[in-house]
């Protein structure tokens, strides 16, 4: 559980492909967000209220460093990795 507050993500992707951390206000459960192709449709699911874009895997950057970011969460907060596939 998380509660609402500023919340530091810490992620590093050890895979070889890109992923994003997404984080969505939205009253939708998570079995029910709005789907475009085979990624969750952020918009149409809730408002983004903070993301960390691009985590790309070790292979590319070279470095393994983990890319971290503050998000103040509220209420109805949910965070999900939205890269195509991985949502199905």
């Amino acid at each position: 559980m998380v509660f609402p507050g500023n919340v530091t993500f810490e992620t590093t992707n050890v895979g070889t492909e890109t992923h994003e951390l997404v984080v969505i206000k939205t009253n939708l459960a998570a079995d029910s967000l709005i789907m475009s192709g085979n990624k969750v449709d952020e918009e149409a699911s809730g408002e983004t209220i903070g993301e960390i874009e691009a985590i790309q895997g070790n292979w590319i950057s070279g470095d393994g460093l983990p890319e971290t970011e503050t998000i103040v969460l509220g209420p109805s907060a949910l965070l999900q990795f939205n890269a195509p596939g991985f949502y199905n």
